[in-house]
């Protein structure tokens, strides 16, 4: 027996509300990792800016697991709920609200702090997080899932519950709703891609980049 259009797109909702949440759980799981690799290792001012950026992304990570357990609870054995619906257009507009505010207040501040680490850190902060761990690994990883899952779900959210679903009282006007739903995917895109770049330039040329590093550990040993 086949799924009705409304069941499928109900189930459609809920995976995608619980793949955002379970995103959002390794995200801000690698943040404080990091974080606590930084004040571990006394990254003072740097520490102090991630510290900020971590308190962030855990309170809108609150606002993430509100939509889940919301969206749950509105889908939830309903396969009647009609496209302009109040209660979906509010969920789908604190779903972008979050999911916007997320890359720009944690994944993008985070990527660009360990950038400033890798480059201008302290030695002992170069070793401890990008030679002798994982952790700025696992920290861009984390940045880049987030920014390709972004990316996908401003597609669905444009193409989908824009343009192709709402009428243009419910979405404010089509062409100007999914023109203002541009800048989440191009930011997604700049973000993913600096973190690939990161990622390689971490792994493939740390040599060169801290040289004075390792000039100082071969100096110290025994």
């Amino acid at each position: 027996m086949g799924l009705t259009d409304g069941k499928r797109g109900t189930y459609i909702r809920l995976c995608i509300a619980v793949v955002t949440l379970g995103i959002a759980i390794f995200d801000v799981i690698t943040d404080w990792i990091a974080l606590g690799q930084f004040v571990r290792l006394a990254a003072g001012k740097l520490a102090v800016a991630l510290g900020i950026f971590c308190i962030l992304s855990t309170l809108l990570f609150i606002l993430e697991l509100w939509n889940c357990v919301h969206a749950i609870r509105l889908y939830r054995n309903r396969t009647d709920i009609p496209s302009n619906d109040p209660k979906q257009l509010r969920l789908d507009r604190w779903q972008e609200t979050v999911s916007c505010l997320l890359m720009t207040l944690e994944d993008i501040p985070n990527t660009i702090i360990l950038y400033s680490a890798f480059r201008i850190g302290s030695c002992d902060l170069f070793l401890g997080v990008f030679e002798e761990s994982n952790t700025a690994n696992i920290a861009l990883l984390g940045a880049f899932l987030s920014s390709l899952w972004k990316l996908l779900s401003s597609c669905r959210y444009c193409c989908c519950s824009c343009c192709n679903f709402h009428d243009v009282k419910g979405c404010g006007g089509q062409c100007c709703c999914c023109f203002a739903r541009i800048i989440r995917p191009v930011f997604a895109i700049i973000l993913m891609g600096f973190a690939a770049f990161l990622f390689f330039t971490f792994n493939n040329r740390g040599v060169k980049y801290r040289s004075d590093c390792f000039v100082n550990l071969t100096t110290v040993a025994p």
